[in-house]
């Protein structure tokens, strides 16, 4: 028994001067440290306008290393150069993007990163909205209050949903019964936007009918005056037809399926001054 004693403290001694010489065998090396300067906490842009960010590195020791550059934007990469320069195509939102610039060793893959936001604010917020014809299209132009050079910028409505409007020009407006989005009626079409961000909500046209009619022309289309109750808006086809616009079932309809009092119905007048009844 004293033997199997002993035997076991040797072997226990053993392995303790095993463990105190293993820690003394680690080769350490010293990190070679980045310092990241010149990224801001946040930065605010309006969409489509230019980020620019140089970042400033300092080496803890040779700065004369091959490096890789990572610029993210929530997660996505956006470009792998050291020096940023992007256009903003991020969607308009209430809560910042977080972003991150990344510094990578390509020697062993060590990373250093930087991280701040970037607030996206919708461009169209106070200006001067203009809707013309140009090249035989509608065009939807914006100016804004606060841009420096105060040019217009041309071709919003393509810009922001990748198609033209279609048809002739014939109004704009802010419909503030409706949500203070923005309409634009053409010879072929109402076109509901998102005031923010000018992205198409909701087209009106002969689709979206009640009696559908596909070689439905607009010639006139007002959504601001109320017609009855929930229902606001008209449109007047170049078939002399009026359609009056239903709010809770979102079509036009005509004529109007329901009944009105004729103090709420819209009133035309011919070039022979009869009076004429929607």
């Amino acid at each position: 028994m004293n033997k199997i004693y002993l035997f076991l403290c040797l072997l226990l001694s053993a392995l303790l001067t095993a463990c105190y010489e293993d820690k003394g065998n680690y080769d350490y090396h010293p990190v070679n440290e980045i310092q990241i300067s010149n990224i801001g906490k946040e930065y605010i842009r309006e969409r489509w306008q230019h980020l620019s960010i140089e970042p400033q590195l300092k080496f803890s020791l040779d700065e004369k290393v091959k490096m890789a550059w990572r610029w993210e934007i929530d997660g996505k990469l956006i470009s792998e150069d050291l020096n940023l320069s992007y256009d903003v195509a991020q969607d308009v939102a209430d809560d910042p993007y977080k972003c991150r610039f990344t510094a990578i060793y390509l020697a062993d893959s060590t990373r250093f990163y930087q991280e701040f936001d970037l607030k996206v604010v919708t461009p169209y917020d106070k200006g001067l909205m203009v809707l013309s014809e140009q090249e035989g299209k509608a065009m939807l132009s914006f100016r804004s209050e606060e841009a420096e050079d105060k040019e217009f910028a041309k071709w919003v409505y393509r810009m922001e949903n990748g198609s033209y409007l279609e048809g002739k020009p014939l109004s704009l407006e802010q419909s503030w019964p409706h949500d203070d989005n923005i309409l634009v009626a053409t010879s072929r079409a109402n076109y509901k936007l998102d005031r923010k961000i000018l992205k198409l909500l909701k087209r009106y046209d002969g689709s979206t009918m009640l009696d559908k009619d596909p070689d439905f022309e607009m010639k006139f289309c007002l959504f601001s005056d109320m017609v009855q109750g929930e229902d606001y808006g008209c449109a007047i086809g170049t078939n002399g037809r009026v359609y009056t616009f239903r709010e809770y079932n979102d079509y036009f309809s005509t004529p109007s399926p329901m009944p009105v009092p004729d103090y709420m119905m819209p009133v035309f007048y011919t070039t022979t001054d009869f009076r004429t009844n929607a």
